[in-house]
């Protein structure tokens, strides 16, 4: 098997984790497109009283409160105009602030502060330099 360190050149490896990832990934929307269930009445693991719950609770929550089939594009202005779309976009904003701020403060650190050996160690205090 090949191996996807090399001591001598770190960057040739990257196109076979991107592939390997890659294969991955499309190996478990495979698996997902097949055992995941359209809607909650086609569901094998549930029982009727509760296939009937989860039917209800999603007619309930169609803002519209009927079963016939809208267009992609009312179900686009529908969500738009719920306040929970809202929150939960809030929510990503705030988070992928929070994984940039871990991501950038070592360089901010380095560039501002210390030499390059210590950057690590100011930044993570378990790091065994």
């Amino acid at each position: 098997m090949v191996s996807l360190h090399s001591a001598n050149n770190h960057w040739a490896n990257l196109p076979r984790l991107f592939i390997l990832e890659g294969v991955v990934t499309f190996l478990v929307a495979l698996g997902g497109f097949f055992l995941l269930p359209d809607t909650p009445s086609t569901t094998r693991w549930l029982s009727p009283e509760e296939r009937e719950l989860a039917h209800g609770r999603m007619v309930r929550d169609n803002i519209n409160h009927s079963d016939e089939i809208v267009p992609a594009i009312e179900g686009l202005k529908q969500a738009c105009k719920d306040y929970r779309t809202w929150i939960f976009v809030l929510m990503q904003c705030f988070h992928l602030s929070a994984c940039s701020f871990n991501s950038f403060f070592p360089t901010y650190v380095n560039h501002s502060f210390s030499p390059t050996c210590l950057t690590q160690k100011k930044c993570c205090q378990n790091a065994r330099l």
